[in-house]
């Protein structure tokens, strides 16, 4: 533990093996919770299931949780199931990547994507793994493995 809240962070796990991509999630936040003061309060939510103005709303919400920087204890770790709703539309896309510049010392987002079986991520998921899109950016891919 050290004497300060760590830094905002990002991270992004997509792929076929919903196993690892919950397990590397859990990871990412034991790790968090270890560098402070208290452990992270997690707040969990699906984009797939909402409709466009849905999606609005949760992305504002999202926002509200992250960019409001603890004053006592853990920060708040979002953890956004299938985020691809929020990416998918251009207008969308860049409101959704505008969070991560938002994110206040204390607290953490992070995407886990479950693809289908052989199915590829589309352009828009890639997009958070290009550099300077946030700070401690994430994004390794989590393949189911073959038997």
């Amino acid at each position: 533990m050290t004497d300060k809240p760590p830094a905002s962070a990002l991270a992004y796990f997509w792929g076929e093996d919903a196993f690892l991509i919950e397990d590397a999630a859990r990871r990412f936040k034991a790790h968090l919770d270890e560098q402070s003061f208290a452990p992270l309060e997690t707040w969990r939510v699906s984009a797939d299931e909402e409709d466009a103005s849905g999606r609005g709303r949760l992305r504002g919400q999202i926002g509200q949780h992250l960019a409001t920087a603890p004053l006592f204890g853990g920060g708040t770790f979002v953890l956004v199931r299938q985020p691809v709703g929020l990416l998918r539309e251009s207008a969308a896309r860049e409101r959704t990547l505008a969070l991560f510049e938002r994110i206040a010392p204390g607290n953490a987002l992070c995407f886990v994507d479950l693809l289908a079986s052989g199915g590829r991520a589309p352009a828009p998921v890639r997009r958070p793994r290009d550099p300077g899109t946030g700070p401690e950016a994430r994004a390794p891919e989590f393949p189911a493995r073959p038997r």
